[in-house]
């Protein structure tokens, strides 16, 4: 068994569940394939091979839900991810838990004044250092001190 907090969870500046728990979770090969931001990853826990297709079974507040529903879980929201990966999993949870088990416990409602929390992520995508552009005659002289640095005759005619 291996498990992470919510704490750690929320400090993991991702939109994704999943992108969260890679390299958090012991005995758990997360992969993100696509290499979007924020994409859902594959989780493998004890190979592939079974009724359920190869994701694990998960378990959401004691209820075995879908990989959909573990995908569309807020990162905020949820209070601890466990990973049960033995054979002892499947005298609880049959054969489906045969690729291990993600059990998901999220943040219950509390009594009092209602709060309200805002987290904000924001990502650009555009180079920090522009190409320089060189006029025709710059890029020739560039050419020629190359020749002269290597040693090799210059003379690009211009």
């Amino acid at each position: 068994m291996a498990s992470v907090s919510g704490k750690e969870i929320e400090s993991i500046p991702t939109s994704s569940l999943s992108n969260a728990l890679a390299g958090r979770l012991p005995g758990a090969q997360i992969i993100n394939n696509s290499g979007f931001v924020g994409a859902n990853s594959n989780i493998t826990i004890r190979g592939i091979g079974s009724p359920n297709g190869g994701f694990p079974l998960v378990v959401i507040d004691g209820i075995v839900s879908t990989r959909a529903d573990f995908d569309v879980l807020d990162p905020n929201e949820v209070e601890t991810v466990s990973i049960l990966k033995d054979a002892a999993t499947a005298a609880i949870y049959g054969s489906r838990s045969s690729n291990g088990v993600i059990l998901v416990t999220t943040k219950t409602g509390k009594l009092g004044t209602p709060s309200f929390n805002f987290k904000s992520f924001v990502t650009t995508s555009r180079t920090t250092h522009p190409l320089q552009s060189f006029t025709a005659t710059e890029e020739l002289t560039h050419k020629n001190n190359q020749h002269i640095n290597l040693g090799r005759p210059g003379g690009v005619p211009y």
